[in-house]
């Protein structure tokens, strides 16, 4: 199931049967959370269900981005991994921002930088993002889902992004 934003309207597409169904149960980590770091237009959910699947989707105006994967529980931490594409997407590794080019080398040159796809040269037909959850861990605290960002990460590409219950911004 995809997830199609536009700005002003939202809709999914895919087989109905495909979608989470949420089951009532003790596990506080159940249901559906908003980003609190994407904002109208740029909304983001996660979806967490009963049979340790998630779905993390979102968007704004033409570009899309979502995940799909496995959730485990160790003690008071959820640890989110993804499910490796099959179609062609552009990649990221959720928790991690390289909205910032890689340094020169040592004749002060900068690397080309491209984005990485989910098959080698494929060519999304969108501007569809599909991000990885990699060992991706998270607390509550305060009714907050909290993204535990990775130690080893460099400092200028960490992106945390957490998630509350509520819907906390105006729009759609």
């Amino acid at each position: 199931m995809l997830i199609v934003s536009g700005c002003g309207q939202s809709r999914t597409s895919g087989n109905k049967n495909n979608h989470i169904e949420l089951i009532k149960s003790d596990n506080k980590f159940l249901g559906k959370w908003y980003s609190v770091k994407r904002g109208y237009p740029f909304s983001a959910t996660l979806e967490i269900d009963s049979n340790h699947y998630f779905i993390y989707a979102g968007g704004a105006c033409d570009s899309r981005f979502g995940s799909r994967g496995n959730w485990q529980l160790n003690f008071d931490t959820l640890i989110l991994n993804s499910f490796y594409p099959k179609d062609c997407y552009y990649i990221f590794e959720f928790g991690v921002s390289r909205a910032i080019p890689p340094p020169p080398d040592e004749f002060g040159n900068f690397p080309r930088y491209e984005r990485l796809t989910s098959i080698k040269d494929c060519k999304p037909d969108t501007d569809s993002t599909y991000f990885l959850f990699i060992n991706e861990k998270f607390i509550i605290e305060d009714s907050v889902l909290i993204h535990i960002l990775k130690p080893d990460a460099y400092p200028h590409d960490k992106a945390k992004d957490n998630f509350t219950r509520a819907k906390w911004w105006i729009g759609n």
